[in-house]
């Protein structure tokens, strides 16, 4: 497992299967605000220098809300989350 600091730019959450809910975007935003640290999201690189959202995505929408240019994120093994399945697999459970 590795923690690191992404540019959020370089994240795609696109084709989310859970609808983001702009009443927990606000609360995690106005906690990122207040200085709290959320856990960090979960990433897999895609191999051309960005990474595809796998678990976050209210966090990560908070931090775009916020106004952050970064987030920590768990990058995890691309052999593990070679294609759609097991990147879905993850989101859902």
């Amino acid at each position: 497992m590795t923690i690191t600091t992404i540019e959020i730019e370089k994240i795609d959450a696109s084709g989310r299967l859970r609808p983001i809910r702009p009443d927990w975007v606000e609360a995690f935003a106005e906690q990122i605000a207040a200085g709290e640290e959320l856990p960090p999201v979960e990433v897999v690189a895609t191999g051309d220098g960005t990474y595809r959202l796998i678990t976050g995505g209210h966090r990560f929408a908070a931090h775009k809300a916020a106004g952050r240019e970064t987030i920590e994120a768990e990058v995890k093994d691309p052999e593990r989350y070679a294609d759609e399945a097991a990147c879905r697999l993850r989101e859902i459970k």
